[in-house]
């Protein structure tokens, strides 16, 4: 996967071998929209993602996962394991569980099936779990309770320490 390429790269990477113009056309299209940009290099553009690549990549698994999956994560774990229905047993799941650890603050958005809404800080998604830190409480919730999850970006809770020059000494 390229992380910049030019207009006939892009062309050579497609399947159904559509035109130059075509290609050039539609990389058009997609700066228009914001997506990627571009730069001179010598006679050629350059097309770049606008985006940083884990931007890119959990804006398309949200959308995969909504529209092929109904929002269910069970539905993908199903369809990754092969099979036909969303009836995963314990045991079937790696570990017990998947689970994700997510670091630094941020105002996430958790709806529960009853309509409740809440606000604080996702620490941790599994299969079976979903726990909230709400008012520096962490609070678990049942994956089967929760309807809808909103996560915003993540702020950095720990900066790498500044190291300081040591100050020449005087020459005596």
């Amino acid at each position: 996967m390229f992380l910049y390429a030019t207009a006939s790269e892009v062309q050579s990477e497609l399947t159904g071998k559509p035109s130059y113009s075509t290609v050039r056309a539609q990389l058009r299209v997609l700066e228009g929209k914001g997506q990627i940009r571009h730069e001179e290099e010598g006679l050629r553009y350059v097309y770049l993602p606008k985006q940083p690549r884990s931007r890119i990549q959990q804006s398309a698994l949200k959308h995969l996962v909504e529209t092929l999956f109904e929002g269910s994560a069970e539905k993908v774990v199903a369809a990754l394991l092969g099979k036909g229905s969303s009836e995963i047993t314990e045991d079937e799941l790696p570990g017990g569980s998947i689970s994700f650890e997510l670091g630094g603050l941020s105002r996430d958005t958790v709806e529960l099936r009853d309509g409740t809404v809440l606000l604080g800080d996702v620490v941790s998604l599994s299969m079976t779990a979903v726990v909230v830190r709400i008012d520096g409480s962490d609070r678990t919730y049942d994956r089967n309770r929760i309807k809808k999850l909103m996560l915003v970006e993540r702020e950095i809770t720990q900066r790498p320490p500044l190291t300081q020059p040591v100050p020449a000494q005087p020459k005596q």
